[in-house]
């Protein structure tokens, strides 16, 4: 879901989601990453987690440096890709002059209807 306050315009797309973690995506996504990019993924702990203390995401002893490129080998445990496939799109416009609301199907067969608001 998605919204545009200036424009007054929301955005519900349904998906089907592909994990690729240990496959050429992700590989090839990780090959692409420079290493200030794969700083983000050398965290010792689980997402989420409470800590006494704030966390950088990363080994504390990288601080502002950055992780030599055999260094941040160790972060492509913790990175995968989310591949979304759009399979339909609902806009909504909301206006005072009267609401504007379509449906646009991507698969199995592209088309789009209008919806009533």
């Amino acid at each position: 879901l998605f919204w545009d306050n200036r424009r007054q315009v929301q955005l519900r797309l349904s998906v089907t989601t592909v994990l690729h973690t240990d496959d050429a995506v992700a590989n090839d996504h990780w090959a692409g990453l420079w290493v200030g990019g794969r700083k983000m993924y050398l965290s010792e702990h689980r997402p989420g987690l409470l800590h006494a203390e704030p966390y950088p995401g990363f080994p504390a002893h990288l601080g502002e440096t950055l992780p030599t490129e055999a260094e941040s080998e160790a972060g492509r445990k913790n990175f995968l890709v989310v591949e979304c496939r759009v399979l339909t799109m609902e806009y909504l416009h909301l206006s005072r002059a009267g609401q504007t609301r379509a449906q646009f199907r991507y698969a199995p067969l592209p088309g789009m209807d209008w919806l009533v608001p």
